[in-house]
């Protein structure tokens, strides 16, 4: 019988709004776990045992609305990760541009650097994705870069296109144990494009 994850977990977050145009925000998540499976994710580590972790995340996110159709963020992210007697690390440092005309007309530009030991420290990043799709949280670790670029334009009220690309580029890649198994070896730059026509009947 396989034996569930035990452990506890603190979130405090905090909104601030400086002005009509400026907010922050500034979030720490304490995570304590115990998991049979997390040792599994550091290649180093060749044991069996139930390992107890301690994690702390810390992020600061800071937006300014510059004119009533253009929006500008920063976010800083740090996570750290106490496993077998090792302290393990992550941060990153993200930028978004929104320019927004009214319901009809939307771009949205993107970019992330990024930097872990490992893949517990992996970190999340908020990606708008186009209707219907997949998760919009995305994980990201090693050492890289990502950028995203997308448009929605409204034609009419019963019809829209969406259109998003991607880029990832790792400078350090960090392989899981499963991709070891599995003899997969992630690539070091990704590049995916989508299309999406959308009407209302």
């Amino acid at each position: 019988m396989e034996e569930k994850d035990k452990g506890h977990r603190l979130l405090i977050h905090i909104n601030y709004a400086l002005d009509r145009r400026t907010q922050y925000m500034l979030q720490f998540v304490h995570r304590t776990v115990r998991d049979h499976n997390m040792h599994q994710n550091i290649i180093e580590e060749n044991t069996t045992k139930i390992s107890k972790a301690n994690q702390n995340k810390f992020k600061l996110h800071a937006s300014y609305k510059i004119t009533n159709t253009w929006k500008t963020n920063i976010a800083i992210q740090y996570t750290n990760c106490m496993l077998l007697g090792h302290t393990n690390h992550g941060y990153s440092l993200s930028s978004t541009q929104q320019w927004k005309r009214q319901e009809n007309l939307q771009f949205d530009l993107q970019i992330h650097y990024f930097q872990t030991e490992n893949f517990i420290t992996r970190l999340y990043f908020y990606e708008p994705n186009s209707m219907f799709s997949d998760n919009k949280f995305k994980s990201y670790y090693g050492t890289g870069m990502a950028f995203m670029g997308s448009a929605r334009w409204k034609l009419l009220h019963w019809m829209s296109w969406n259109i998003q690309y991607k880029l990832k580029h790792l400078f350090r890649r960090v392989i899981r144990m499963e991709e070891v198994e599995k003899r997969i070896m992630p690539l070091r730059t990704v590049h995916s494009i989508g299309i999406q026509w959308i009407v209302r009947f």
